[in-house]
C-alpha cells in the first residue's frame, strides 16, 4: 500500500509498491537502451525486470510524481544509497512532462520530506 510522501500546490509525491510495476516501466521504456532493442522483446523483458530489481533495493528511497489534478503519473524521484556518508538525488520525468518545472519542484519537496 503506498503512502503519501509530500505535496506541493500541483504535485504529490507518494511511496512505491510492487503494485506499480507497470506504471514505473513507462520511464524505463523511455530509455535508450530499451528503445534499441524495439525487435528483442526478450530483452526489453529482461531489461524491464533488471531495471525494477535496480530501483527497489532496499538502499533505494522512491517517490513517485502524480500531478494533484489529474493523478497522471510524471516519474520517480529517488534517494538512492542512502547506506553512503553521501546519497545521490535521481529524477526521471517522462519526457511528455519535461520542461514543465515538474522535476526541480519535486526534487525540493522529495529532498525537504526526507
Amino acid at each position: 500500500m503506498s503512502v503519501v510522501i509530500t505535496e506541493t500546490r500541483r504535485l504529490l509525491i507518494r511511496t512505491m509498491d510492487d503494485s506499480d510495476f507497470d506504471v514505473v516501466s513507462e520511464l524505463f521504456r523511455e530509455g535508450r537502451y530499451y528503445s534499441s532493442m524495439k525487435d528483442d522483446e526478450e530483452f526489453q523483458r529482461m531489461f524491464l525486470k533488471v531495471s525494477w530489481r535496480e530501483i527497489t533495493r532496499e538502499t533505494t528511497y522512491n517517490g513517485l510524481i502524480f500531478l494533484m489534478d489529474t493523478g497522471q503519473f510524471c516519474g520517480r524521484v529517488c534517494m538512492q544509497h542512502i547506506e553512503e556518508p553521501v546519497p545521490e538525488l535521481g529524477i526521471d520525468v517522462l519526457k511528455r512532462f519535461q520542461n514543465q518545472g515538474i522535476g526541480p519542484e519535486a526534487v525540493v519537496a522529495f529532498a525537504n520530506q526526507y
